[in-house]
């Protein structure tokens, strides 16, 4: 059992690190498409990504955190989309994913505040 304790602190420490990496990789490329656009006349209003992609919403995110995590607690949940940048909230949530549940969408309730995807 301590083996599997220390494994998951390992891959939860691996995660945090990662997403920190992405928030500091996702700065960088924004300053170099600013310096890029100044080097080429163009005012900074004007940068955007080359490609611009649907805006995903918050159940998007929670259930790619259920793609990782597989049956988790909604406050799990809430602490690990507050790591990515998400401002997300333990009741509107619930809510949510309760609402997704009754129409048997996407989500599924596993216990007292516990939700998975339907899929697995």
């Amino acid at each position: 059992m301590d083996n599997l304790d220390a494994s998951i602190s390992e891959a939860e420490e691996k995660e945090r690190r990662l997403l920190e990496e992405l928030a500091t990789t996702r700065e960088a490329l924004k300053s170099l498409r600013k310096a890029r656009a100044l080097l080429r006349g163009e005012s900074i209003e004007q940068v955007t990504p080359r490609r611009r992609r649907r805006k995903r919403s918050l159940m998007d995110e929670v259930a790619d955190v259920l793609k990782v995590h597989g049956e988790t607690h909604v406050d799990q949940i809430v602490s690990i989309l507050q790591q990515q940048g998400f401002d997300a909230q333990k009741q509107v949530l619930t809510s949510s994913l309760s609402r997704y549940v009754a129409r048997g969408s996407r989500f599924r309730r596993t216990g007292a505040n516990k939700f998975a995807l339907i899929d697995e």
